[in-house]
This record gives structure tokens, sequence and C-alpha cells, in this order.
């Protein structure tokens, strides 16, 4: 499962169907939301965090507890790189 991010929005540029579909949604409801739209509000401080060190380092990889549309939760192992001003990641479902 894949997405890219707008590192200066936050906002999803893209994302698969797989993604879409971990999430509850199809890639058109996913893309154009803020990323912050899928995590948990106390998780905000440390996704932001995260994107800091990414924006320092270039690649990344970590755990993140998204939230589906309908407002349960699914753990993801992920992996980001920066290309240019996109966050490129594979996601990883955790069972």
């Amino acid at each position: 499962a894949t997405a890219s991010i707008d590192l200066r929005t936050g906002t999803i540029v893209e994302a698969s169907p797989e993604w879409a579909a971990l999430l509850g949604d199809g890639v058109d409801a996913i893309t154009g939301r803020s990323y912050t739209d899928f995590l948990l509000p106390e998780a905000r401080e440390a996704a932001a965090a995260v994107i800091q060190v990414l924006a320092e380092v270039g690649e990344i990889t970590s755990e993140a507890l998204m939230r589906r549309i309908d407002g349960t939760t699914v753990p993801f192992q992920f992996h980001a790189t920066l290309s240019g001003h996109r966050i490129e990641i594979v996601y990883r479902h955790r069972p």
C-alpha cells in the first residue's frame, strides 16, 4: 500500500487502492485530504516530529496508528522517503 504526500501542505496527492481500502474508503475520497485527517489527535505532534526528521535525513522507517474513515484504528509500519517536495510512503499493515 502506497501514498504520496505534499511536504509543504500535508495533502495526500496519490494513494494506492490498497491504502485507501485499509483506511475504509476509495482513492478519490482519500486524495486531496490532509494526512492528519487519518491520525489520532494525540499522534499529530509525533507525526510532525517524524516529518521533521524525514526532512533532515531524507528517509525514515516508523510505525503509526492510523484512523479509518469510520473512526476505528489500524496499526501500520511505514517507510518514507523524501523526493523534492513529496513524501513517498510504503505502508505495511500490522495485524
